[in-house]
């Protein structure tokens, strides 16, 4: 089952060029890299996916050195604050208490640790640090003026708090020097899509031309489908009624709470503009009812965010955080999603 996990990386192309970058640097004794001509096999280990995901929030925040007030603010933020006449902010702000990630790896190499284990570590010590560094800059927050107390947000993945600040406020949190770097929460925006003109409907038993383009049928033909794999869409949600996506829903299996991730208070999922629904069918979808594949792994199942429906960068924090623990158990790693889909970029 677990060869399924490459090649279902390869199809989606995400975070392709980080992954492979990651496990050349990191594990390379225990995985080896496929070339897209299928003459090899690759075993790859979802338990890795936490620690791609933590290098990839807090990888700039893995330098020793204090930084200077000045450095301490995004480029951008500072921008919006020299011509913005908004008395109230959004902003993330980063603490400088960062786990030395190298240091973090090699302390689980000697102790050849299993990726399950690391998985269940990270998460654990992720929490730990936040839990304990974040004290005093919340209770500050707590009691100042210019602080708004019910947008307060803890997030352990980086290490970050998130809140709605007064713009007199951010020369303050900058002279902390718990205070690594503050960034702007701001709306998260789709990438751009092509258009072109197709076929209105697909007969039965039919397959996206796209699909043969990549050579998706070959690795059918081998066993690749995408069975017992959870991808995890964070976009504009996903519309569970799709016939090509509804039986593939993991809540199905599980429940709402381990398979759906917003910040409002719908429970259940849902798209608010159809650009997840369309990701998603491109990864896994199938109507089974005629038989029409649309998606590269139409065997898989899927989980997913509104992400690109609510506050913004803030949400992506948010998302990436539930998904190295869906269940809020650090100590099962069943929970978690194989692969990650982002197709937006965030413009802070």
């Amino acid at each position: 089952m677990r060869r399924l996990m490459y090649e279902f990386l390869i199809f989606l192309l995400l975070f392709t060029n980080f992954i492979m970058i990651m496990l050349k640097e990191y594990v390379k004794h225990e995985y080896i890299v496929v070339p897209l001509q299928f003459k090899s096999k690759l075993v790859v280990n979802k338990k890795l996916i936490p620690i791609l995901i933590f290098v990839l929030f807090a990888g700039t925040c893995l330098q020793s050195q204090p930084l200077s007030a000045p450095d301490k603010i995004s480029s951008k933020l500072a921008a919006y604050l020299s011509v913005t006449n908004d008395e109230w902010l959004s902003v993330h702000i980063v603490l400088a208490d960062q786990i030395n990630y190298k240091s973090w790896v090699n302390t689980q190499d000697q102790k050849r640790s299993d990726f399950s284990h690391r998985a269940t570590t990270l998460i654990s010590d992720l929490k730990h640090q936040a839990e304990t560094s974040q004290i005093d800059l919340y209770r500050f927050l707590l009691q100042s003026d210019g602080v708004q107390k019910n947008g307060i947000k803890s997030h352990w993945l980086a290490n970050a708090i998130s809140c709605v600040v007064r713009k007199d406020m951010i020369s303050q949190l900058m002279d902390r020097p718990d205070v690594r770097w503050i960034g702007q929460n701001v709306t998260l925006k789709q990438t751009d899509q092509s258009t072109h003109v197709t076929a209105a409907t697909m007969p039965p038993d039919s397959r996206e031309r796209g699909l043969t383009a990549i050579h998706a049928p070959e690795m059918w033909a081998l066993g690749y489908t995408g069975y017992g794999r959870k991808a995890f869409v964070a976009d504009t949600g996903v519309d569970p009624s799709h016939p090509a996506l509804a039986f593939q829903y993991n809540g199905i299996l599980t429940n709402d709470h381990d398979s759906w991730f917003s910040f409002s208070d719908r429970d259940k999922p849902f798209d608010c503009d159809l650009h997840g629904t369309h990701v998603a069918g491109t990864i896994l979808g199938l109507d089974r009812k005629t038989n029409d594949t649309i998606g590269v792994a139409f065997n898989a199942n899927w989980i997913a965010g509104g992400i690109l429906c609510g506050i913004g960068t803030e949400d992506n924090i948010g998302a990436f955080e539930w998904a190295m623990d869906p269940d809020n158990n650090p100590e099962t790693t069943e929970d978690m999603p194989d692969v990650i889909n982002n197709s937006w970029y965030d413009p802070s």
